[in-house]
């Protein structure tokens, strides 16, 4: 009975302590704005189908190749060396253009999400929206996820 008191108290403290999310003095994971350029390039992307927003996130010369197989553009390899390229493709009507772009790191999710604003034009016809950003080299492996609106 003893030990059984004794396990029950032990295991009850070790889930305490598990559930607790932080000291009163810690501070929370912040969310973080990454800074990036805006880089101007006219990507040749070859499967153009559907209404979902596309994400390449490029990270040397030879994926950026991989990516865009007609593009005439090829970005220097020191590019790569310090800096993600993030680039974002979606179908859109009415003369769409990008109005504004951010990439934000939710640490508590370890995701970042790169958001892309479209501004509507006035024509009535439909033409890809693409976005590019620059941002300081982002880890190996890491999620990305694209907000395009």
């Amino acid at each position: 009975m003893r030990a059984t008191r004794l396990l029950a108290l032990a295991t009850s403290s070790l889930l305490a302590a598990n559930f607790q999310c932080r000291s009163a003095g810690e501070a929370p994971c912040p969310d973080q704005e990454i800074a990036g350029v805006s880089v101007q390039f006219y990507p040749c992307i070859p499967d153009r189908s559907g209404q979902e927003a596309k994400l390449f996130v490029i990270n040397s010369q030879q994926e950026f190749g991989d990516a865009f197989i007609c593009s005439s553009y090829r970005p220097r390899p020191a590019v790569f060396s310090d800096s993600t390229l993030l680039v974002g493709w979606k179908n859109y009507c009415c003369c769409g253009h990008v109005k504004s772009q951010s990439l934000r790191y939710d640490c508590a999710a370890n995701t970042y999400t790169y958001k892309v604003e479209i501004e509507q034009g006035v024509c009535a016809a439909a033409f890809p929206v693409v976005s590019q950003l620059r941002v300081p080299k982002l880890p190996a492996g890491a999620k990305v996820v694209i907000d395009m609106q």
